[in-house]
C-alpha cells in the first residue's frame, strides 16, 4: 500500500446517509435540524422560531447551516457587547436602563452556553460510532474500492466533513489501515497527531476529518481523543468546528494542520472522487478548484431516487457553477450502493 498518493475521496454527508444501525439512516443537515428544534427549545423557549428555523426551506441543509452561522455569530458577539455597552449611552445611562442591560448580557451568556452545549450534544449523539453500521459500511466502502478498482487500498486517501467515523470503520472492516491521527494507547484517552496524517500512514490509509471528528477534545495544550461511542462531555472544548459558513479554519491549530495536508493532497493526486458533498462549504471548493486536472475529478451527487434525472440535473446545475470542468454523476451510496458504471468506468479511462 506504499507509494504515492494517486486517488483522494472527498466524502460529504450524503455518504454516510445509509450507513446507520438497523437500516436508520444518519442525519443530513435538515434532518438534524428537525431533531435539534425541540431539543433547543427545551432549553430556550421559542429559540427554534427566534432563531427561523421552523420556516419551510427549499434547501434546508444550507439554510439550517446559515442559522447556526447567525447563532454562533451572536455568541461570539456577546463578549464586545458587555466590554464596548457604555458606547450605546456615553453620557450616562438612563435611570433604570443600566440594570436592565447587564441583566440583558448576563441572560444572553447564559442563553448561549446553554443552547451550545445543546447543539454539540446534539452532534455527539447523532453522528457517534454507536450510529453507524459496521456491516452497511463495510459493504458501502467495499464496493466503492471495487468501482475504483482499488480494493487494496493502494494510493488511496480520504478527506471528509462528516463528524462521524463511517469511513474508518468500513475500511477496517475491510481489513484495511485507517489512519486519522489516534494512535493504540493505554487507557480511554488517545493523544491526537493531527500533524502528521500523511506522513505517518506511509503503508496506511489516511482521512483527514477537515471539521473534526465525535470524540476529539482540546485538553490543556494538547488534542485528545476519547472513543467515539462515548457521549459529550461538557467539561471539556470538544475539537471540531460545527456548520457555519462564517468557519476560520487558521484559527486553530489542529484544523489549520489538517487542512495543509487537504491541500497538499489535493496538488499531488492523480485523480478526486468527491462523494455525496452538496459543495456547501466555499473552502473545500476554493481547494477543489486548484485541482490541476478538473477532468480527472468527479463528483458523485447523492441520490435518493438513483433515477431521478431531474434532480440529477438540478444538482448538476448547482455543481458546474462552482466546479465547471470536472464529471458529475449519481451515486446511491449505501449497503446496496448504486454507481453510474459505464460513465465511471469511461472516466477513469481518461
Amino acid at each position: 500500500m506504499s507509494g504515492k498518493r494517486k486517488l483522494l475521496v472527498v466524502v460529504g454527508a450524503g455518504a454516510s446517509r445509509n450507513l446507520g444501525v438497523n437500516n436508520q439512516g444518519l442525519p443530513l443537515m435538515a434532518d438534524w435540524m428537525k431533531t435539534l428544534k425541540g431539543e433547543l427549545n427545551a432549553v430556550v423557549a421559542c429559540a427554534s422560531q427566534i432563531l427561523g428555523l421552523d420556516g419551510q426551506f427549499e434547501d434546508a441543509g444550507f439554510e439550517f447551516e446559515k442559522k447556526l452561522t447567525d447563532f454562533l455569530e451572536w455568541e461570539r458577539s456577546i463578549p464586545k457587547i458587555k466590554k464596548l455597552a457604555d458606547l450605546g449611552f456615553p453620557n450616562g445611562f438612563p435611570d433604570g436602563s443600566q440594570s436592565n442591560i447587564a441583566q440583558w448580557i448576563l441572560q444572553s451568556e447564559s442563553n448561549a452556553r446553554n443552547l451550545k452545549e445543546v447543539i454539540l450534544k446534539s452532534l455527539f449523539d447523532n453522528f457517534s460510532q454507536s450510529k453507524v453500521g459496521s456491516v452497511s459500511a463495510r459493504d458501502a466502502y467495499g464496493a466503492m474500492l471495487i468501482q475504483l478498482g482499488v480494493q487494496d487500498g493502494s494510493g488511496l486517501s480520504f478527506a471528509t466533513t462528516n463528524y462521524d467515523p463511517a469511513i474508518e470503520i468500513g475500511l477496517g472492516e475491510l481489513g484495511l489501515r485507517p489512519y486519522w491521527g489516534e494512535d493504540l494507547e493505554h487507557g480511554s484517552v488517545r493523544t491526537l497527531h493531527f500533524d502528521s496524517i500523511l506522513s505517518a500512514s506511509a503503508n496506511r490509509i489516511p482521512v483527514l476529518h477537515l471539521h473534526g471528528r465525535v470524540g476529539w477534545y482540546r485538553d490543556s495544550n494538547r488534542y485528545v481523543a476519547y472513543p467515539p461511542s462515548q457521549a459529550f462531555n461538557p467539561t471539556m472544548q470538544p475539537a471540531i468546528l460545527l456548520p457555519d459558513t462564517a468557519k476560520n479554519y487558521s484559527e486553530d491549530e489542529m484544523t489549520r494542520e489538517i487542512w495543509h495536508q487537504f491541500e497538499e493532497l489535493v496538488s499531488t493526486v492523480e485523480r478526486v472522487v468527491v462523494i455525496g458533498h452538496a459543495l456547501h462549504d466555499n473552502e473545500l471548493v476554493k481547494v477543489l478548484a486548484t485541482f490541476k486536472t478538473p477532468q480527472r475529478m468527479a463528483v458523485m451527487t447523492y441520490m435518493e431516487n438513483f433515477d431521478d434525472h431531474q434532480q440529477l440535473a438540478k444538482a448538476a446545475n448547482s455543481i458546474r457553477t462552482l466546479l465547471p470542468d470536472v464529471e458529475i454523476m449519481p451515486v446511491n451510496f449505501g449497503p446496496k450502493s448504486r454507481f453510474s458504471e459505464p460513465q465511471l468506468k469511461a472516466w477513469l479511462s481518461k
